[in-house]
């Protein structure tokens, strides 16, 4: 990890790359419940520009019949995210977690995440980029504000998703462009919501 702040106190972690930062994560941050019937905590990673590697854990899980915690990556600026998020809820009861991945001018997410409740509710995944499209691939998205179709059916097979781009900050359309050759197709009983800022294309 490398950040200008790093504060863990109650139950959360805070990691701050401040204004003008390139913040780079890697390793295990871990929030997750120690007893049985306990909530998980929280972990913030805010800066100007993240990258979250592949070797990087997001941990909020909850034992027992606890719900899992909150994970937020925010960027004012660009996000690149490889990672992997858990906040699951517990395995006798409780909701999972939820959790947000934004790039306010820029997003690449080819991570992973488990919102997953074995006994209760499925938590949301947030995606907040600029403008976006998805696009039809056979696996991860390639490029920036680009979702493939493959890796947000991965997703949703233990995410609710929405994708929101009402807080971009690139001077764009906020748009949402669904390419027509794009097939998102799950089985899971989960959600897939578009929220786009200012227009969408079907």
């Amino acid at each position: 990890v490398r950040a200008q702040s790093l504060t863990a106190r109650d139950g959360a972690i805070y990691l701050s790359g401040g204004a003008g930062s390139q913040l780079s994560v890697g390793g295990t941050l871990d929030v997750s419940s120690a007893e049985a019937g306990a909530q998980a905590g929280r972990i913030d990673v805010t800066g100007e520009r993240i990258t979250v590697d592949a070797t990087a854990r997001l941990l909020a899980d909850a034992k027992g019949s606890g719900d899992g915690g909150t994970v937020n990556a925010i960027a004012t600026d660009a996000m690149a995210f490889a990672g992997t998020i858990s906040a699951r809820g517990g395995t006798a009861g409780g909701n999972g977690g939820n959790a947000e991945v934004s790039g306010r001018r820029t997003i690449v997410m080819s991570g992973r995440s488990d919102l997953s409740a074995p006994a209760g509710a499925i938590g949301t995944l947030l995606l907040d980029p600029g403008s976006v499209s998805i696009i039809d691939s056979a696996g991860n998205e390639n490029g920036p504000n680009q979702f493939g179709d493959a890796n947000l059916a991965t997703l949703l097979a233990s995410n609710n998703i929405t994708i929101s781009t009402a807080n971009a900050t690139d001077n764009g359309v906020q748009s949402i462009n669904v390419a027509s050759a794009a097939n998102v197709t799950w089985s899971a009983a989960t959600t897939l919501t578009l929220n786009a800022g200012q227009s969408g294309i079907l």
